[in-house]
């Protein structure tokens, strides 16, 4: 299995809801005609991530890679520059600004690790992730935070937080752990 990270540019002048419309467009550009398949990835899990910070809105995606295969150092690394490449050269296809800030693809090993790492456990009080500290603040009361959650809605109005693919989606195997997957010899 490998992590990826991928990221736009954001800027405080861009909506929410156009950045995560170009962070779709250029990954679906990026792997689209089954480019990831013909490397041997059997299966993705794609998580996409808003952010809020000073300079407003930030919109990224990570995705889980499984592979047919476990991959040599070498491999990841070959993979991790093809993809890259192709990455970049879509986005200046497609006119999107992408930098090499925030892109990261390197192996990992625990599937439960890179889920609970994207979900932070679950939106609770207190807690450090975006989501938790919105929901907190409007819970206390803060009109400013509400308003972000209203803009947050409106940007992810009909667009999906969670898409698996391939073996990552099969039905009969919903609801369990996928590195147990992978220890019984399924994947």
């Amino acid at each position: 299995m490998v992590s990826w990270s991928a990221t736009i540019a954001s800027s405080p002048d861009v909506p929410i809801r156009q950045q995560w419309g170009d962070l779709l467009a250029l990954l679906q550009a990026a792997t689209r005609g089954g480019w990831l398949s013909r490397r041997g990835v059997v299966g993705t899990v794609r998580a996409v991530e808003p952010e809020h910070g000073p300079d407003g809105w930030h919109v990224h995606a990570h995705y889980l890679l499984v592979f047919r295969n476990e991959l040599t150092p070498a491999e990841v690394e070959h993979f991790r520059a093809a993809l890259l490449d192709r990455y970049f050269s879509e986005a200046d296809r497609l006119g999107i600004h992408a930098t090499a800030d925030g892109q990261d693809i390197a192996r990992t090993r625990s599937a439960t690790a890179w889920t609970r790492y994207l979900t932070k456990g679950r939106i609770r009080r207190g807690a450090t992730d975006v989501l938790s500290r919105l929901w907190t603040a409007v819970d206390d009361g803060d009109t400013d935070a509400l308003h972000l959650v209203h803009d947050l809605e409106a940007g992810a109005f009909r667009r999906r937080m969670w898409t698996p693919t391939g073996v990552c989606k099969l039905s009969e195997y919903a609801g369990l752990d996928f590195d147990d997957l992978i220890a019984r010899g399924i994947v």
